[in-house]
């Protein structure tokens, strides 16, 4: 399992919204919905050299606050793909601004739970503890690779 760490500075997404209310599988439902929808924001993703630059799954607590699912169970998820912060949010979407943040980030090149559970406990090895919520990248400079970013410091 790769693990490393690194600070991303605060960031804007455009996506679709749900929550664990919605039900099982909420979030793959969430993603199929964004594809099938992705024409009308295509335009306002961010690109490098041509590619489309992230597309994040960005977690919150019910309150808001960019903080863990309360017991990693309740909570709201934001499919969508990065875009500039001032862009105006088309209807039907919504736009979340993260913030700066401190990562550890594991490569899922495993089952997503497991590669979750890893991360968690190297959490606790090196004494380290979330500072805000959980947050899934895939990276199309790389193929679309999955990895999940758990932040350790707001800066």
């Amino acid at each position: 399992m790769e693990i490393k760490r690194l600070k991303v500075a605060s960031f804007a997404v455009l996506g679709l919204l749900g929550s664990t209310g919605d039900g099982e599988r909420f979030v793959q439902h969430l993603w199929k919905h964004v594809n099938e929808r992705f024409d009308e924001i295509k335009h306002l993703a961010l690109k490098e050299n041509g590619r489309y630059v992230a597309f994040w799954g960005l977690m919150s607590d019910f309150e808001m606050n960019f903080m863990p699912w309360k017991d990693f169970h309740e909570g709201y998820y934001l499919a969508g793909v990065e875009v500039d912060q001032a862009v105006d949010v088309p209807q039907g979407w919504t736009k979340w601004i993260f913030p700066s943040c401190e990562y550890v980030v594991v490569k899922v090149d495993d089952e997503y739970q497991a590669c979750m559970a890893k991360g968690l406990d190297y959490l606790k090895e090196h004494q380290l503890k979330l500072e805000a919520a959980i947050v899934d990248f895939m990276d199309p400079r790389d193929g679309g690779q999955p990895y999940i970013y758990f932040p350790t410091k707001r800066v």
